[in-house]
């Protein structure tokens, strides 16, 4: 029977992929990699795989980055290896059954849980399933889950600027994890209509993200009531940002885990000016998470934070 995991979830760039890493370098939690998503169709049996065919596979795929120019992620600078800790979402997206956890791909992500236990916690993330948490509460027993916030209006900008950088030229790691951005890419037609969406669509493409984050944090405010005492760890980014090591030790501590090694990865918070048209909308963003402003303590417009800014799309 496979681990109950537990879940890192948030927007799609709240934060989710740094706590990961933070959490990983630990050492406590075994967690999914680059590696387990890009070859999933090799590796899903772990009966056929000993420790060093896993490593030489590995080098393999490192090889591969290398001769394709993967080194970091474009926009946030994340260092890209085959140990850089990544979502569940991309292999259930490449199986076509999307990419959160419903019925039709629940022992998908069982099998996914089930790969990863070498009897440490496993540890997943998944933005994706950030307004699914109750159902997967109902559904995978055991399951508990780490919510992390941000100031939305932050949230819609990182995500903004995401979104351009993937449409504006192919990105090959991208195109390494998701089987539907190179289908989508290899599309003209497609591939026209999401470049016109992200560059020349009039901030249709901040007004549709807007949404849906502004959706998903009321599914939050409406649901995490819901969740029974002791499923649920929730932490902001900032304070993330504020003092990871602390922030960290302090999570460990609350899921009722030893503290393992301490984290090795700087902070990298994006506290510069938002974009003009992020900045117009800034109150818009606000009233629309009023309830979720109110919960975490946020202001209306965002305050800055010390630290690197995000590259320019």
């Amino acid at each position: 029977m496979a681990p109950p995991p537990i879940v890192i979830l948030g927007n799609h760039r709240s934060g989710t992929t740094w706590l990961y890493r933070l959490l990983a370098e630990t050492g406590r939690f075994s967690v999914l990699t680059a590696w387990h998503v890009i070859a999933w169709d090799r590796v899903a049996d772990r009966g056929r795989w000993t420790p060093e065919a896993e490593a030489a596979d590995r080098e393999a795929l490192r090889a591969r980055m290398a001769e394709l120019g993967i080194a970091r992620r474009r926009g946030d600078g994340v260092p890209i290896s085959p140990e850089l800790p990544e979502e569940y979402g991309y292999i259930l997206n490449n199986a076509g059954t999307g990419s959160w956890v419903r019925p039709r791909n629940l022992e998908l992500f069982r099998a996914v849980c089930a790969r990863l236990d070498d009897g440490r916690p496993v540890l997943l993330k998944n933005p994706w399933d950030y307004a699914n948490f109750t159902w997967l509460h109902r559904n995978v027993p055991g399951i508990r889950f780490v919510f992390i916030h941000r100031h939305p209006a932050r949230v819609v900008q990182s995500a903004v600027r995401a979104l351009r950088l993937l449409w504006e030229e192919r990105d090959a790691y991208t195109a390494l994890l998701s089987r539907r951005y190179v289908r989508l890419w290899r599309s003209p037609a497609r591939r026209r209509l999401l470049q016109w969406f992200t560059r020349r669509s009039g901030g249709l493409d901040l007004r549709v993200i807007a949404g849906g984050v502004a959706m998903a944090n009321r599914a939050w405010v409406a649901r995490r009531g819901a969740l029974p005492e002791g499923v649920a760890v929730d932490l902001r980014y900032e304070d993330l940002c504020a003092d990871p090591t602390g922030t960290v030790a302090d999570l460990l501590d609350r899921l009722g885990i030893d503290g393992g090694a301490p984290p090795r990865t700087a902070a990298r918070p994006s506290g510069g000016p938002l974009l003009p048209e992020v900045a117009r909308r800034a109150r818009w963003i606000a009233r629309r998470n009023r309830a979720y402003l109110d919960a975490h303590g946020y202001a209306p417009l965002p305050a800055a934070l010390p630290g690197p800014t995000e590259p320019a799309p």
